[in-house]
């Protein structure tokens, strides 16, 4: 939860900085386009990753346990997010935004099945305690 938030609140300065040196984000789409995905896929997408595993089973009475293998998908994210705003915005290089977008949305396609996979697993995993077996058992005579 710390990397996700930290990571996020880094991304959410690189788009402050990047807006007050250019000033008028219309003047030049390079710029308008390092600012937004600065801002919507690096500090709000980290904020979502890494809130998730509160506020899911928060809202959705499910268990989402931590997984090493969360790392992965805001990886991909930080990593893609580089790729597009340092290389295809700053350098203007066409194929490198394009890969940078590309892997943000995989990054967002891995959370949704990391997360959709950790509940199952839980589940599965997950004792039936006592009073649930014996009122089941109940139920059924």
């Amino acid at each position: 939860m710390v990397v996700c938030l930290l990571t996020g609140y880094v991304w959410l300065l690189v788009g402050g900085v990047i807006w007050l040196v250019a000033g008028d984000l219309g003047a030049s789409i390079a710029v308008y386009d390092a600012v937004l995905p600065a801002v919507f896929l690096g500090f709000v997408m980290s904020m979502i990753f890494g809130h998730a595993p509160v506020v899911v089973p928060a809202v959705m009475r499910v268990r989402l346990p931590y997984r090493g293998w969360f790392y992965a998908h805001v990886a991909l994210l930080h990593v893609s997010l580089l790729v597009r705003v340092v290389l295809g915005d700053a350098l203007g290089l066409t194929a490198r935004w394009r890969v940078g977008g590309v892997g943000t949305e995989l990054a967002i396609l891995l959370f949704l099945g990391a997360s959709i996979m950790a509940v199952v697993r839980a589940r599965r995993a997950a004792p039936v305690p006592p009073q649930v077996r014996a009122q089941a058992a109940e139920e059924t005579r």
